[in-house]
């Protein structure tokens, strides 16, 4: 099948989605499946999102927030984004790099890059569903009172979120890269992805 745009991005992904003008998904492609139905995710199949609006399918309104501006920076400034971010299941932790690219017509290409994953230690204990509480959407680090935990790193235990939100180190990261897309050309983007995949994951 022939995908409605070509991305600059040229590297491996897991799995994207493009997006219209009017933020509707009219196109996933990758492993997006597979993944929804290894992650027991019926609603996010293909099939189950096409035609939709974007904001229908993300949870939390600081996520929303979040993707709102970046997708607006794209699309107005003409340039890329890029962002790793934490996507865990129960036993294992996952890294991703999220790359948005804008292109003609307001069409917005997502692609997600698996970066590296890692088992949960044995000595951290599984998260319980008895309480709630809110998780970052960036980095998926659990809020417990004041403090904001990595549940793969402390040995205690913590809860299946009610809301998926932004913390305050991932919300002043997310800050700063959308300041920098006002200062940074496509080129520019083309060459610092060149050279992160000569020194980094």
């Amino acid at each position: 099948m022939t995908s409605l745009l070509r991305p600059v991005y040229d590297g491996p992904v897991s799995n994207f989605y493009i997006l219209d003008k009017n933020d509707h998904v009219v196109e996933t492609g990758g492993h997006w499946n597979e993944f929804a139905e290894a992650n027991d995710a019926p609603g996010a199949t293909d099939a189950a999102v096409f035609g939709r609006c974007v904001w229908d399918l993300i949870d939390g309104a600081e996520t929303r927030s979040f993707l709102n501006a970046v997708f607006f920076w794209c699309r107005r400034e003409r340039v890329g984004f890029e962002s790793l971010y934490r996507c865990d299941g129960p036993d294992v932790s996952r890294l991703y790099r999220m790359i948005v690219e804008p292109h003609a017509g307001g069409f917005l290409w997502v692609g997600h890059r698996f970066v590296s994953s890692s088992l949960r230690p044995s000595a951290v204990t599984v998260l319980s569903d008895r309480l709630s509480g809110a998780r970052c959407t960036m980095c998926c680090h659990y809020k417990v009172g004041d403090q904001w935990i990595d549940p793969f790193a402390a040995p205690a235990p913590h809860d299946f979120p009610s809301s998926h939100v932004l913390c305050p180190a991932c919300r002043a990261n997310a800050r700063d890269g959308l300041f920098e897309l006002s200062d940074m050309s496509v080129h520019q983007l083309v060459a610092k992805r060149r050279r992160r995949s000569t020194s980094s994951p």
